[in-house]
């Protein structure tokens, strides 16, 4: 059996390996023999016209329309052919497919991106309509609260009396208050003389309060002195031997004496 090489080189050739003689036939691509004559220009023959006309060749070069190596190997150029033909179409409609799945998700995204920046152009354009209406908010709350005090004073005007009333009493608590300021300032001055007074007396008796201080502690030692011997006791303790004195205290002079060296 001849292979698909060397039936494609026959056919090349026109050589075919037969017991027959036969008249050699040319079979030009894209051309037929009587478009060639008439000098026009035909169609290329494709897919199941081409393998056709193909097998047609075949059948007149073995002589017979029984199977032969030829007609088997052209079933099988056939089979490959269509075989990868179909695997063609299915890679073309994939390629299809991801070229438009790839254009419809750079198309979404396109999309996404242009709402997106709508959408903040949007939202600056809203913030900046809230500025300018929170602002002729606050014009209109100022112009209604001057308008509610105009229509107040309007609607209640002052009383004249009432008014000069009320400034008679602030005049008169206005001058208490400066009488009392006065009377302070007096007070706080008379207090500052007596200190300094009191301060340039003790400065200046300093030595003679201390030699007289000295004198009434001896007198003082003195009168305790004679006082206690005045009134002796005849009786003594039984633990110690010694004698005790039942003294006789007068409050009134010691308290005084007491007084003038503490003081």
């Amino acid at each position: 059996m001849a292979s698909i090489d060397e039936l494609s080189q026959s056919i090349r050739q026109h050589e075919f390996n037969s017991t027959k003689e036969y008249a050699p036939i040319v079979i030009k691509e894209g051309m037929s023999e009587e478009a060639s004559n008439l000098g026009t220009e035909t169609r290329r023959k494709q897919g199941a016209e081409f393998w056709a006309e193909f097998r047609d060749a075949a059948r007149k070069v073995s002589g017979d329309d029984d199977i032969t190596a030829q007609t088997i190997i052209v079933d099988d150029l056939e089979q490959r052919y269509n075989a990868v033909l179909a695997e063609t179409k299915q890679l073309k409609r994939q390629a299809k497919t991801r070229s438009s799945d790839l254009y419809v998700d750079s198309r979404i995204h396109k999309l996404q991106e242009e709402n997106e920046r709508a959408w903040e152009v949007q939202m600056e354009a809203g913030k900046k309509s809230l500025e300018r209406l929170e602002d002729q908010l606050a014009v209109v709350q100022h112009e209604n609260d001057s308008l509610d005090a105009t229509l107040l004073l309007q609607a209640h005007p002052p009383d004249r009396a009432s008014i000069l009333g009320d400034n008679q009493r602030l005049r008169e608590v206005l001058l208490l208050r400066d009488e009392e300021k006065g009377d302070l300032v007096a007070a706080i001055a008379s207090l500052k003389r007596k200190h300094a007074d009191r301060v340039n007396a003790q400065t200046f008796g300093d030595a003679a309060s201390d030699d007289t201080l000295h004198e009434l502690k001896a007198t003082r030692s003195r009168l305790r002195e004679s006082i206690l011997s005045l009134t002796p006791s005849a009786a003594a303790t039984a633990n110690n031997g010694e004698a005790r004195y039942d003294v006789i205290f007068f409050p009134s002079v010691v308290q005084n004496i007491d007084l003038v060296t503490n003081g």
